[in-house]
């Protein structure tokens, strides 16, 4: 092992979670714990059978025998218990203290680089770097091939940043900046470095969501569990779930009673007057690359979950399609067509649906490579009542790809996203 990966992992908190995860992974001893109290059950069963048929048995030995069962299982079930007290605390509520030196995630990464002393193989062999770059579209085989051929850097002295708790967006932002060859890997597959950031910050609440729902018994989990008659009014499209997420659901949507008290942004009022129209409900925002577009997003997620919003807007679903996914999946024009009508049929048929498309540059690009005119596929949606979209837009795309599209842009009302906003 790399004495630098080494170091780090040793002086954090979390290292003794990380030698257990590593060695028997959560869904390992679940599986395990799970399977033995089947075999236990049946065990008791088989025994009660023949006790009742008047067979004899060896009692002390069976009394024994039981005991060191009933120790395995008590066993597992204290390892269980001690990884759960470290990870759902961590995960679900972001609960980190600096002693960690990093989260949960990001220490996976660097266990699994410490005997290579290589980040980069260390990050693609975990299951985080493998899914990011999935979503980026680009298949294992081709970046295993990029893997095979590179000259790997020397590591990386991630000890440096003593003091702060490192999170995945630091550390491949740390990742691309010290490894050029990685940066110009990705570009060559058409992918920005803010967009595998993006890309990183999507993961991780992908990651929060499933240990959220895993923790089924927490209040958080059971206030997400929707009414018969809710489950019925949003829809239930294939298409939809598949490619999009219900961002009410995630812990940044979350009404806090700071935030609410806080007055709202003018930005967010525009976007609330505008989703509010009879007719052409459509905002684009616009903005330098960065999170101010998105946190306008978040914003207006918890104005909804805090009742903070005109009456016609409540019990809204504000939902983010999901297009790193959806053009990562589509193959061909006739393809990338019908399955983006086919999503937008079902979110127009939910009638609830504030749909959020998070990169309509992109959208717009990959339509151009396919042939497909997008102003036609969209143009029936945009000027329907039942199906509000917001989308988002960096300034230098807007101007050079979407701009010019009077057809498409027409529809929209225009907002400018400036500099983060304190107030929010």
């Amino acid at each position: 092992m790399d004495r630098t990966y080494r170091d780090i992992l040793r002086s954090s908190r979390l290292y003794p979670v990380l030698v257990l995860e590593h060695h028997a992974s959560h869904r390992q001893r679940e599986w395990l714990l799970r399977l033995s109290q089947i075999i236990l059950l049946l065990t008791l069963f088989i025994v009660g059978l023949y006790w009742w048929s008047g067979a004899v048995f060896n009692l002390p030995l069976l009394a024994g025998l039981g005991a060191l069962y009933l120790a395995w299982i008590l066993i597992l079930e204290l390892l269980e218990v001690y990884f759960r007290s470290y990870y759902y605390g961590s995960i679900i509520s972001n609960d980190y203290h600096p002693e960690d030196l990093f989260t949960f995630t990001v220490g996976r990464i660097i266990y699994r680089a410490a005997r290579p002393g290589d980040l980069l193989q260390g990050f693609l062999a975990s299951g985080t770097g493998a899914e990011m770059m999935r979503r980026a579209g680009i298949a294992p085989e081709t970046w295993q091939e990029f893997l095979t051929k590179r000259q790997a850097p020397a590591p990386l002295n991630l000890l440096s940043r003593r003091g702060e708790v490192m999170r995945l967006r630091q550390l491949v932002d740390l990742l691309l900046a010290a490894d050029p060859g990685f940066s110009a890997f990705l570009f060559r597959h058409s992918i920005k470095p803010p967009d595998f950031l993006a890309i990183a910050d999507w993961v991780v609440r992908e990651i929060e969501l499933r240990a959220i729902k895993e923790r089924w018994w927490s209040h958080d989990s059971l206030a997400r569990i929707p009414s018969l008659g809710a489950d019925w009014s949003y829809g239930v499209g294939y298409f939809l779930r598949r490619f999009s997420r219900d961002l009410l659901t995630e812990p940044a949507a979350r009404p806090s009673p700071l935030a609410l008290s806080r007055p709202r942004p003018p930005a967010v009022k525009q976007m609330e007057a505008a989703l509010l129209r009879s007719s052409e409900a459509n905002v684009l925002l616009v903005g330098e690359a960065g999170q101010a577009k998105m946190e306008l997003i978040w914003q207006l997620a918890r104005e909804i979950n805090g009742n903070r919003v005109v009456l016609a807007l409540r019990g809204q679903r504000l939902v983010m399609l999901n297009t790193v996914l959806l053009l990562s999946t589509v193959t061909a024009g006739p393809n990338f067509e019908a399955t983006l009508t086919r999503l937008l049929t079902d979110a127009s048929l939910a009638g609830n649906i504030i749909l959020v498309i998070d990169n309509l540059s992109a959208l717009a690009r990959v339509a151009d490579q396919y042939n497909v005119n997008l102003a036609n596929v969209l143009d029936p949606f945009l000027a329907a009542l039942h199906l509000p979209v917001v989308a988002l837009a960096d300034s230098d795309e807007y101007h050079q790809i979407l701009e010019p599209r009077v057809a498409l842009t027409r529809r929209f009302e225009l907002i400018q996203v400036a500099a983060p906003d304190p107030a929010l």
